[in-house]
């Protein structure tokens, strides 16, 4: 298995100070944990998919500085395509995670 961890995340993202940089370390420093065997769970085991794997959830959260979408949800409410059938479901499915 190729080595992953919260340094390799630190080394591809943008670096951010003050609030943002704690939000960023805390994150990284939590996934980091799992990082290696999450990838290796879901056969995430080439360099080429780790690359695509590490540079999407970089981007989808913000530098990983943030674990929610940073809209509210809203204009995913009662969007069929996405399955959301009921009041509240745009809100209540909104991106988490990275």
């Amino acid at each position: 298995m190729i080595p992953v961890d919260a340094q390799t995340m630190r080394e591809i993202a943008p670096r951010f100070s003050g609030a943002l940089g704690e939000k960023q370390a805390a994150i990284t420093a939590a996934v980091g944990e799992v990082l290696a065997a999450t990838l290796e769970r879901y056969e995430i085991n080439t360099r080429l998919r780790i690359a695509h794997f590490l540079g999407q959830t970089c981007h989808e959260s913000a530098g990983f500085r943030t674990t929610e979408e940073f809209a509210s949800g809203e204009a995913y409410e009662f969007r069929a395509d996405l399955g959301n059938d009921q009041p509240g479901d745009g809100i209540r499915y909104k991106g988490r995670g990275l």
